[in-house]
């Protein structure tokens, strides 16, 4: 009978750890996804400049007109915003990554319960939580090849 107990809490815990695996997986290709999103935003905010420093020369030779001048400058700025609006999505998919792997207050200097080991009301130990978090923590770590282990 305290085989059968101990298999069904198994069950219970790994039906539990899957879903919050999952989030933390997607949580690190968010995180991917925004920092390359940072890159192509910073290349079209280069190449907005560009475009707005030949269309100023074009029109200081008095080959533009002031209208497609303003217009390159909007598009310019339209890139600028994108390329921010790029770096806080980024920031905001790292702090939900730190969040959900379990490390966020870690990472800002803040102690809080919940490390320590739990002893249980009938005296047997058991095994710190951290320790099985840090396990899984690597696991889903990108190795050398960039995937998961």
């Amino acid at each position: 009978m305290e085989h059968i107990r101990k298999l069904g809490s198994n069950n219970i815990i790994l039906t539990a750890v899957k879903p919050v695996e999952l989030d933390v997986r997607t949580a690190f290709i968010e995180v991917n996804r925004t920092r390359e999103q940072i890159s192509a935003t910073a290349a079209t905010r280069k190449f907005q400049a560009e475009k707005l420093r030949a269309e100023t020369e074009k029109f200081r030779v008095g080959r533009s007109t002031s209208l497609l001048v303003a217009q390159v400058q909007r598009d310019l700025l339209f890139s600028q915003i994108a390329e921010v609006r790029g770096v806080a999505n980024y920031l905001k998919a790292l702090v939900e990554l730190y969040r959900l792997e379990g490390s966020l207050l870690e990472r800002r200097g803040i102690s809080a319960p919940g490390r320590e080991p739990v002893e249980p009301m009938n005296g047997q130990t058991r095994t710190n939580d951290g320790e099985a978090h840090n396990k899984a923590v690597k696991a889903l770590a990108p190795n050398q090849e960039g995937t998961a282990r």
